[in-house]
């Protein structure tokens, strides 16, 4: 309850959960949604933002400390490998 209203009520989301660094921003986060291609997509759709400033390209280079949203409800923080 308290996660939901911080996070969706209040507009600040928590950037608590860590998420590896890849070669660039489609290989990072091809591990939350599953692949490369569909990273791909939602990053050319706009779905992605990188500390706050939408991405729209794949090859983007993530560096650690970065927090990355992705769609409406994935919140997460750069990490080393």
């Amino acid at each position: 309850q308290t996660h939901f209203e911080q996070t969706f009520q209040n507009q600040a989301p928590q950037y608590d959960t860590p998420i590896v660094l890849g070669n660039n921003l489609a290989g990072t986060i091809s591990s939350e949604v599953g692949s490369i291609s569909e990273a791909k997509r939602l990053i050319r759709q706009g779905s992605v933002d990188i500390s706050g400033a939408t991405i729209n390209d794949p090859t983007y280079q993530v560096k650690v400390g970065d927090n990355i949203k992705i769609g409406k409800k994935i919140f997460r923080k750069v990490i080393k490998p």
